[in-house]
């Protein structure tokens, strides 16, 4: 019994010394397993609890949209790393850009971060990228940098700093001219207020490689000016004019203004829209446009931080590029300006637009919608259904109208051509007939006019050089006037005959009382179409036949080919009549001249030997001078046949009878 008890004694007290030594092994062996079960590396659990440094370093100051969204994006993505501590800082550089500040500015972080390890930088826009490409080495070696706001960054400047890498802003003028000048069509002015800074100078650059795209638009910049001086400006603009505002945060004054400052001071002055290319003028009176955001700008470099401080090798990671705009627009502005919403892109965002009652019923709307269409589409249904015969016989009775009318048409079309051609070929065939010029002429516009039933016809020849047209037949008293004055037009587009000329083809009006290029007559009150057709021979223009008709459309393409082939046959009949009155004038001087040729060499036949035993009649030797060469001739001839003649051509009735004459 006692060694039970004694037994039981000792059980106890090693029991309760092996309970606590067994309890601090099993915590011990679960603090070291844990991480293997888990599949967390303990270097990379060590890494994500150690406390991340970052400083930001902002190129502007608190207050300024741009600095404030990029701002509160890169802390809002941060934030969500517990183990993340971010330093801000801000070198107020539209206020301040000095070499000497610069380097106040190295000074002060050079004795405010010596005893802060960082992990990585974030740099917004140039003036702090800029600031960290000439002093980052000093004062922060080996710290990675993630830059943003860099405008049209060049990749070249990344040599010997492999540590940096961020997001090039791409701003989108060319999105926003786009949207512009399709809003407003008929712009043909734009004026570019710029600012005079580093990013001022890299935008107008952007500027230089978009505006040969619109070569019918004038680009005026505005950029050392002052602020007056641009609301003078703008608000002195024409209709046709546009106003596009980047940035402008101090004037040649040196007076310094907030965005919102400047966009309003503009906008309030301009009396042509306003359109941006940055968010933060937006609600300011500008219309708006495709425009780059701070906020989204700074919540992809946050992304592009969070890979660094994971462990990313930002050598391994490329520059970015590509443009992070969107369509915005006042809703205010675009009711001012009488822009609908209906003509802006369809993922535009609009500030200010009012809930409509469709999109706060949308639901309701909708089942409506689709219960009224259902019962629209029975009710049609049955509608089709019953008048689908009396629809189909209407459309067919309108169709054999149609056919019959086109039918008819044409017939007509064809008679009057056949008619016109016909008419062209008679006329032509009478005035052939005729050699002298004038009255072939007089004869033809009057056969025209007739057969034709015009107005007036009148017809116009060209001189050697076709350098002008003298009026050489005219109908009616009016052509008699012209006539009698010695109507001349020169060859050039001042007249309608003078444009025929020129152009070596028919000039037509339908219609003189709304044509541009019609010179009305005194003379000729009632004409209401007109008509000239150049008179072709070859390749030279002989003249032009002008006619004119009282009634509008009766000159027309439809008859023109009729007297184009009546303009080819008086052309062809003009210059016969020419070359007749050429050669008829010279024909008896021609013959008499040969004549005379021939007789003297009868004459120096007749004198030589042979000629003397021929016995040349006396009476043909003394003809008188005067007698008529073509006799004189033919009695040579005569007299020559014979002596060469067979015998019984001689011994004929004939023959003994000339020869008589010519050998009494």
């Amino acid at each position: 019994m006692k060694l039970s008890t004694k037994f039981t004694s000792i059980t106890r007290s090693e029991a309760k010394s092996f309970y606590n030594k067994t309890f601090f092994a099993i915590l011990l062996l679960a603090v070291i397993l844990t991480p293997v079960y888990t599949g967390i590396n303990p270097s990379e659990t060590h890494a994500q609890t150690t406390t991340k440094e970052v400083l930001f370093i902002n190129s502007y100051h608190p207050g300024y949209k741009w600095s404030d969204d990029i701002t509160r994006a890169i802390s809002t993505v941060l934030s969500e790393n517990d183990n993340t501590v971010l330093h801000i800082e801000y070198l107020d550089t539209k206020r301040a850009s000095s070499k000497e500040y610069f380097q106040s500015v190295y000074e002060l972080f050079q004795e405010k971060y010596k005893g802060v390890n960082l992990d990585l930088i974030i740099s917004s826009d140039d003036a702090a990228l800029n600031f960290l490409f000439e002093y980052a080495d000093t004062l922060f070696p080996e710290v990675p940098v993630v830059f943003l706001g860099a405008n049209y960054f060049d990749e070249s400047r990344l040599e010997n700093f492999e540590r940096f890498t961020g997001i090039s802003e791409e701003v989108d003028i060319l999105g926003t001219l786009e949207i512009a000048t399709e809003l407003h069509p008929n712009v043909n002015h734009i004026v570019v207020v710029n600012a005079d800074s580093v990013t001022g100078q890299k935008v107008h650059g952007a500027f230089d490689q978009i505006t040969p795209q619109y070569p019918n638009i004038e680009f005026e910049f505005m950029e050392r000016v002052s602020m007056p001086e641009i609301q003078q400006k703008v608000a002195s603009l024409s209709d046709n004019s546009l106003v596009l505002l980047t940035l402008f945060f101090k004037d040649s004054k040196g007076t310094f203004f907030e965005y919102n400052q400047f966009t309003s001071l503009i906008s309030e002055s301009s009396a042509v829209p306003v359109y941006a290319t940055w968010d933060f003028s937006l609600g300011f009176g500008v219309v708006g446009g495709k425009l780059i955001s701070g906020e989204a700008e700074g919540q992809r470099a946050a992304e592009l931080a969070l890979r660094v401080l994971n462990g990313e090798n930002p050598k391994d990671i490329p520059v970015i590029y590509q443009k992070n705009t969107q369509y915005m627009f006042d809703y205010n502005v675009l009711e001012k300006f009488d822009i609908s919403i209906s003509s802006l892109p369809e993922d535009s965002f609009i500030l200010d637009e009012p809930i409509s009652f469709v999109e706060t019923n949308k639901r309701l709307l909708l089942g409506s919608f689709v219960g009224f269409l259902v019962l629209m589409g029975i009710i049609a249904f049955l509608l089709r259904t019953n008048n689908q015969r009396r629809l189909a016989q209407a459309e067919l009775s309108t169709t054999n109208l149609e056919l019959q009318e086109i039918q008819g048409s044409l017939e007509d079309k064809v008679a009057r051509r056949t008619r016109a051609l016909e008419l062209a070929a008679e006329v032509g065939q009478r005035v052939s007939l005729v050699q002298d010029t004038d009255l072939m002429l007089a004869e033809a516009v009057n056969i025209i006019r007739d057969r034709f039933d015009m107005y007036y016809t009148q017809i116009y020849l060209t001189d050697r050089a076709e350098r002008n047209l003298t009026l050489r037949a005219g109908t009616g008293q009016v052509g008699e006037k012209l006539l009698n004055r010695g109507h001349r037009l020169p060859v050039d587009m001042g007249s309608i005959n003078g444009m025929a000329a020129t152009q070596r083809k028919a000039v037509i009006v339908e219609d003189t009382e709304t044509s541009r290029i019609h010179r009305p007559n005194p003379l000729l009150p009632d004409t209401r179409s007109e008509m000239a057709v150049p008179l072709m021979a070859q390749d030279r223009v002989v003249g032009v036949l002008d006619l004119q008709s009282a009634e509008a459309g009766a000159l027309n393409e439809e008859n023109l080919p009729a007297f184009e082939a009546l303009a080819g046959q008086l052309a062809i009949a003009i210059i016969n009549a020419e070359l007749f009155a050429e050669v008829k004038p010279a024909q008896p001087r021609q013959q008499e001249k040969a004549g005379r040729i021939i007789l003297m060499r009868l004459n120096a036949k007749i004198e030589s030997p042979i000629a003397t035993k021929t016995k040349i009649s006396p009476r043909l030797l003394k003809l008188p001078p005067l007698y008529p060469m073509r006799k004189r001739w033919l009695c040579l001839l005569t007299w020559l046949a014979l002596k060469s003649a067979p015998c019984n051509l001689r011994a004929s009735k004939l023959g003994t009878r000339a020869m008589r004459f010519l050998h009494p």
